[in-house]
């Protein structure tokens, strides 16, 4: 960020933060791609109001991808492959159940 990168990627940023403080990181990072950068980020276990900041998710399983495209439309494609759930449910938890081949 000294430089004014175009491309910055992160590993974890919001890990060990309240969600609270979550929620201001992630806020900064998504004015950042506002702004003409790209931005990579892994995330681990994103409340629901985090996981609705991202734009663009891609899921991994096994190494492979089973998703890439938009995070508004995750729960809207699994269900339209079969894979869906009748309780409300962060869509996190249900991406990481399906990485994990997990009953859902």
């Amino acid at each position: 960020m000294l430089i004014n990168p175009c491309l910055l990627l992160l590993d974890e940023p919001t890990s060990g933060l309240d969600s609270t403080t979550a929620q201001r990181i992630l806020t900064t990072i998504k004015r950042l791609a506002n702004s003409s950068r790209t931005i990579i980020t892994t995330i681990h276990q994103p409340s629901s109001r985090l996981y609705h900041v991202f734009d663009k998710v891609v899921l991994l399983s096994g190494g492979s991808p089973i998703y890439n495209g938009p995070a508004s439309t995750t729960l809207e494609y699994f269900s339209s492959i079969g894979f869906s759930t009748s309780v409300t449910v962060n869509p996190a938890d249900l991406l990481l159940d399906l990485a994990n081949d997990e009953e859902i």
